[in-house]
C-alpha cells in the first residue's frame, strides 16, 4: 500500500490563513480595548522605570571601565534591562539565579562583589544595611513610583582578588 500525498487547495490555505490573522487581530484588539493588568502596570511601569534605565547604566559602566573584571552584586530579576544596556555580562553578576553564591554574597557583599546595586527595601539592600563594613556609597538615585538605588563600591581586599580570579 503507498501513501499518496493529497494536494492542498492554495485558494483554501489562503482563506484559514487570513481568518487566522483576522481572529488573532480581533483578539489583540479586544485585549488592548479590556486594558489587562499586565498590560496596565507595564504603561504604568515604564515612565518611572525610564530614569533607571538611562541613569544607572552609564554609571555602571564608568565603574566597571575603572575595575573592568569587578563583579556586580545585584537582583537582575526587577530591572533585567540594567544589565543588557550597562553591557555587563550575566557571569559578572551576583544575582538571585546564582543561589548558594548569592546567600554568601548577601552575608559579606564587600566580601564578594566589587560593585553592589542596591534598591531600597530589596534583600541586597538588606544585606547591605546588616553588613555594610566595606562598602561605600558612590551613586544615589531616585526616582517618582520606584525604590531608591544606590550603587556601592566594595574596598576589600578579597573581593579584588576574587575579582581577578574570575
Amino acid at each position: 500500500m503507498s501513501f499518496k500525498p493529497r494536494r492542498v487547495n492554495a485558494r483554501w490555505v489562503g482563506y484559514a490563513a487570513s481568518a487566522l490573522f483576522v481572529v488573532l487581530a480581533l483578539n489583540a484588539a479586544q485585549m488592548v480595548r479590556e486594558r489587562p493588568l499586565v498590560y496596565v502596570e507595564g504603561t504604568k511601569n515604564i515612565g518611572a522605570r525610564k530614569a533607571y534605565e538611562i541613569e544607572i547604566p552609564p554609571a555602571l559602566r564608568a565603574l566597571l571601565a575603572e575595575r573592568p573584571r569587578a563583579v556586580v552584586l545585584m537582583d537582575t530579576s526587577v530591572f533585567p534591562e540594567i544589565v543588557a544596556l550597562s553591557g555587563i555580562p550575566l557571569r559578572q553578576t551576583i544575582n538571585e539565579s546564582d543561589l548558594e553564591i548569592y546567600r554568601a554574597a548577601l552575608a559579606a557583599p564587600a566580601a564578594h562583589a566589587g560593585l553592589v546595586l542596591a534598591f531600597d527595601g530589596d534583600e541586597i539592600d538588606r544585606a547591605v544595611k546588616a553588613h555594610p563594613e566595606g562598602l561605600t556609597a558612590v551613586r544615589h538615585f531616585s526616582t517618582a513610583g520606584e525604590p531608591d538605588a544606590t550603587i556601592y563600591v566594595s574596598g576589600s581586599s578579597r573581593a579584588a582578588s576574587l575579582n581577578k580570579s574570575r
